[in-house]
């Protein structure tokens, strides 16, 4: 009975957009790939509303409002997901929008940013189906819901359905340093542009590119990423008292976990930090191949932290950590043994809810 709503309310969304967009053109810019999606789409925002020809003019998707019912949602002008009683208003709101053009969410935007999310095969060719992009941006490609994939070429097939969607007046903005594209390319028809970067500068390099599509200058573009605030949970570095969190614990798959775990040496340096710690909790929907990848993160994470804490029957796998069952059994610990010019990396897959235990932390005071 669920999967019935959800798939009738999903039809009615996607005929209402498909409504919308016959008297609103905006220029769609998509946004996918296995992690930075969201951090990519606040970045290429900012970029175009903060220059003089595009301020004003561009609209964004809010949060994480990126699937088969998110996506429309954000569209159609919506924040958030409603609750369960709040979709009768939502649907007759949207039909307003759709039919008063004073309502019209899109009546004075020029470009439209979205993200594009997939956890099974088959996503990304429906999000299309809703609201087709006018550029694709994959950002990065690497092991994420792998309980719903066969492999890492099949993440990378499902993903470039973003590009392969687009018309030849598109333009498709491809990792050139990402392997697993290159089997998909010749399958593009539109023009295609590469930025060349690691998985941890893969954000500020699609900005960069977009700045230099949409002829904004580099100097407004690079002041724009310097000034870029963190999302909530999502890499962000927190003063508390005499020691600092990176708290990144919104999601996790492996690649996330490492661009982290890079981001941790990195911050470490910046802030003169004394000492690394690295909190990770367990990386769901990895399938088969689970032990092996939290063993990997492991190894990365006993080359990059001074003391691993893990969390979650899944990083039972990582070794010469300190594992707790849960967070409320790890919170005692930490609290014991965090000290002045720690520097400490928050991790882990959302329904693992390290949130709470990043509000334990900041609770911390040193006499």
């Amino acid at each position: 009975m669920k999967k019935y709503i959800h798939n009738l309310i999903a039809w009615k969304l996607k005929k209402l957009v498909k409504w919308l967009l016959i008297s609103s053109h905006p220029l769609v810019i998509g946004i996918t790939g296995s992690a930075g999606k969201s951090t990519t789409k606040e970045a290429v925002y900012e970029v175009l509303n903060t220059s003089l020809q595009y301020k004003g003019k561009v609209k964004k998707s809010v949060g994480n409002l990126n699937t088969d019912i998110g996506l429309p949602l954000a569209v159609l002008g919506f924040n958030s997901s409603p609750r369960f009683y709040e979709w009768p208003f939502v649907m007759l709101l949207s039909l307003f929008r759709v039919l008063i053009p004073q309502l019209n969410p899109l009546s004075r935007i020029s470009i439209l940013v979205l993200e594009y999310a997939a956890d099974k095969p088959g996503d990304i060719k429906y999000l299309t189906e809703i609201i087709k992009p006018d550029i694709a941006i994959i950002t990065v490609i690497g092991p994420a819901h792998l309980v719903n994939y066969q492999s890492i070429n099949q993440i990378a097939e499902e993903k470039m359905q973003l590009a392969l969607s687009l018309d030849k007046s598109g333009i498709a903005l491809l990792n050139k340093q990402d392997p697993h594209l290159k089997q998909y390319v010749e399958k593009i028809k539109c023009e295609i542009k590469y930025f060349d970067a690691s998985p941890h500068q893969t954000t500020m390099m699609i900005a960069k590119k977009i700045g230099e599509i949409f002829e904004i200058n580099l100097k407004i573009v690079e002041k724009v990423l310097k000034n870029i605030k963190p999302m909530d949970h999502r890499l962000n570095l927190i003063k508390i008292d005499s020691f600092y969190i990176l708290d990144d614990c919104y999601n996790a798959n492996p690649l996330s976990t490492k661009m982290a775990l890079e981001e941790l040496s990195v911050k470490a340096k910046e802030v003169g930090a004394t000492r690394k710690i690295a909190i990770l909790g367990d990386m769901l929907e990895l399938g088969q191949d689970s032990a092996k990848y939290h063993h990997e993160i492991g190894e990365l994470a006993k080359k990059t932290a001074d003391i691993i804490i893990t969390i979650g029957e899944e990083s039972k796998q990582i070794d010469n950590s300190h594992w707790f069952k849960d967070q409320y059994a790890a919170g005692p610990f930490l609290l014991n043994m965090i000290t002045k010019g720690d520097i400490i990396l928050v991790k882990a897959s959302r329904k693992i809810g390290l949130e709470k235990l990043v509000d334990r932390l900041m609770s911390i005071k040193f006499h």
